[in-house]
Parts: C-alpha cells; structure tokens; sequence
C-alpha cells in the first residue's frame, strides 16, 4: 500500500493494525506509509492555523513531524484508540479527520511559541509586523559602520556599540539604518589596563 493514491477506511483499518502488529519488516512499511500520508496532508493540503507562518513550508513541516509524534506517542496510543472505534462502529470518524484534529493542536501550539506571536497564552494571536528591507541599503549601512569602527577613538566606539546594543533590543533593522553615532567621549570612561613588565610592577 502507498499514499499516492487515495486509500479507503478499509485501508487505513488495514494499515493501522500492521502498525500496531508484531511483524516488524509490516510494521515499518506500515509507518511509511502512515508517514507519508501525514507529510503531504499536513505540509500541502491542509489549511493550518499558524497565521503569517502559513506559507513557511519550515513551520509546516515541524507540524507534521510534531503530528506523527503525537500518534506514535505512547506506543501508538492514539492509533490503538482510533482502530479500537472503527471495530466497535462507534464515533468511528476516518483517519483523516484524526490527522487534521491532531495537526491543528500542533500548529496552534508552534504559532503560540513563534517570535512572530505578540500575544500572551489565552488571549487572540498579535502578530508583529515584518517590514522587507532592501539588501543593498543593509549592505552599505553595514560597510559604513566597519569603515568607522576601523577608524574611531575607544571612547566613540564604546559609545557606538552602546547604542547599537540598545536599538538591537528595540528593532534590529532600524538601529542599522539610522546610521552611525555622533560620539561624545565625555559622556563614557575610557577603561585603561595597567601593564606588567617582567618584574611584576605595573608600568
């Protein structure tokens, strides 16, 4: 059996038990084919609730493989339940309604721990807004700032790293674009190092 075709419930009753079988060489082709299903579905087909990461084919796939891990999780305890309803005909939903169930708590729980997400646990997602920047400025900004570093006194570069430290905490691509600091070397100590010589007295 593959996953390139369309399988029916029959099928995937068929698949489930050699998954939970004792014939290992059964039960790993089994799990392939289980695999494979939960990767195409979940990475192409499904609609997920991850917001802006929707299109991020990286973070679809984290839900996919968070999603086998959940049916694989306690020696297939998910599975053995879904197989268990299917034999008694009792709230007996297909397999695939237990992939989109199981692959929807995952994405929610990955959109709640991205950077991307402003909001606290409980309350409506806050997304923050990623503003493209061109290459070329970021570039010439980015050679601007070695050109000075090349150049400056200590206290102006200690003075230029301060508030590069402090725009990075804020927003990463503005403080590079707002260009390089004018220095005050008043307003910082210039921390000086005492040197050795051989005899141990400072020079």
């Amino acid at each position: 059996m593959t996953c390139t075709r369309v399988m029916t419930n029959e099928s995937w009753i068929a698949t489930v038990t050699e998954i939970l079988g004792s014939n290992p060489v059964a039960r790993e082709r089994a799990r392939s084919v289980l695999w494979q299903h939960v990767f195409r579905v979940v990475v192409y087909v499904q609609k997920l609730p991850l917001g802006p990461l929707s299109d991020d084919i990286d973070a679809r796939r984290d839900v996919a493989v968070a999603t086998m891990r959940t049916l694989e999780a306690k020696d297939f305890a998910q599975l053995r339940e879904w197989l268990a309803r299917q034999r008694r005909q009792r709230d007996h939903a297909k397999i695939g309604r237990l992939i989109q169930l199981f692959a929807g708590q995952r994405a929610i729980e990955l959109a709640r721990a991205s950077r991307m997400n402003l909001s606290r646990r409980g309350e409506r997602f806050v997304w923050a807004k990623v503003a493209p920047r061109d290459p070329a400025v970021l570039e010439e900004t980015v050679q601007r700032q070695l050109d000075f570093i090349a150049s400056c006194t200590a206290p102006e570069l200690y003075d230029f790293l301060e508030r590069t430290q402090a725009g990075l905490a804020d927003d990463p691509c503005a403080e590079l674009s707002r260009g390089l600091p004018k220095a005050d070397p008043r307003s910082i100590p210039l921390q000086r190092h005492r040197v050795r010589g051989r005899s141990g007295r400072a020079l």
